[in-house]
């Protein structure tokens, strides 16, 4: 009787350990499933511990709150997809007489008619401009990190007359470029360091400057992304790449 007593008690304490076993083993499975957790399984998880947070949790997921300083990142499917989504607000907006999008082998490339930005001779962004820029900055803010650098380039028309300088037209080129830039860095989603501007003045022209429509091609802000690893191109060898403008031989007049 002793020993019958002995083996029941031992069964007893392997079955309370059998569950505890079982209990840590499912514990360990939940915390794996939801080591990489989506919004979808977050959902779930809150739905079957507690239903009445569910609408809140996903009004919360759905709207983001977003500083007003700064652009909400979302998660890039890849740099390719970039010059797509570019090219698509580009499309949807009706500005493709005015936006140029195209695309190299590590770079995307974008020109922006001056009529988009500024009044003629000056640097100031129209209302216009930055709501333009408030779109390609969004667009752009996934892919920070994939980014190894933004330069903004800008061009002038070359025309004869009292107002024309060498100074001034340096000047406004640079201005130009720099007001762009000056504005992408205000909305904190990249690294000030890979932000770049340049004035070229007249010196690049991709068209007729003895023509009206020539010198409204002429005069424009130019974006070039480029992503990280990419080989260096100077201005010369992306046009041609890019097949764009018609004066891109030489660079210079």
């Amino acid at each position: 009787m002793r020993k019958r007593k002995h083996q029941d008690h031992c069964g007893n304490w392997m079955d309370t350990y059998g569950d505890m076993v079982t209990l840590l083993l499912c514990f360990f499975v939940l915390l794996y499933a939801i080591s990489a957790i989506d919004q979808t399984k977050w959902a779930n998880l809150v739905r079957s511990l507690n239903p009445n947070s569910v609408t809140q949790l996903e009004a919360a997921t759905q709207n983001p709150p977003e500083d007003s300083q700064s652009i909400v990142q979302k998660v890039p499917e890849d740099f390719q997809t970039l010059y797509e989504n570019l090219k698509a607000e580009v499309e949807e907006k009706n500005l493709n007489t005015e936006i140029e999008v195209k695309a190299g082998k590590g770079f995307t490339f974008i020109a922006f008619k001056d009529k988009i930005f500024f009044d003629g001779y000056s640097y100031v962004i129209k209302k216009s401009g930055e709501e333009v820029l408030e779109d390609f900055c969004n667009i752009l803010a996934p892919y920070a990190g994939d980014i190894k650098q933004i330069e903004i380039l800008g061009h002038t028309a070359r025309v004869d007359g009292q107002q024309y300088s060498v100074a001034n037209d340096r000047f406004l080129a640079s201005n130009r470029a720099t007001a762009v830039l000056v504005y992408i860095q205000e909305k904190h989603f990249i690294d000030p360091s890979k932000l770049t501007s340049v004035g070229y003045g007249d010196n690049w022209p991709v068209a007729d400057n003895d023509t009206t429509e020539g010198r409204s091609a002429n005069r424009r802000v130019e974006v070039l992304i480029t992503k990280t690893g990419a080989q260096y191109k100077n201005l010369g060898e992306l046009y041609k790449e890019i097949q764009y403008g018609t004066d891109t031989d030489e660079g210079q007049e």
